[in-house]
């Protein structure tokens, strides 16, 4: 029961209330699958691109393969 929202355990929403919750959830996880393949994207094709190609470019310490990772779970 600890995956339901709370929204769908009150009994007194509506039917268009909890589909507008619904849709909101869905949006809500659709976003974050997007935001981990881009974080995905990042760490395994663009990152080591840009370690490997190009010297002139600062390092910046908080970022590596490791941290994009993270960010992508």
């Amino acid at each position: 029961m600890r995956s339901l929202g709370d929204y769908e355990k009150q009994r007194y929403l509506s039917e268009a209330d909890r589909k507008a919750s619904d849709e909101r959830l869905n949006l809500a996880v659709t976003l974050l699958c997007r935001a981990s393949g881009a974080f995905e994207y990042l760490g395994e094709t663009v990152l080591p691109q840009l370690l490997h190609g190009s010297a002139s470019l600062p390092r910046v310490p908080d970022i590596g393969k490791e941290v994009m990772a993270a960010l992508a779970k």
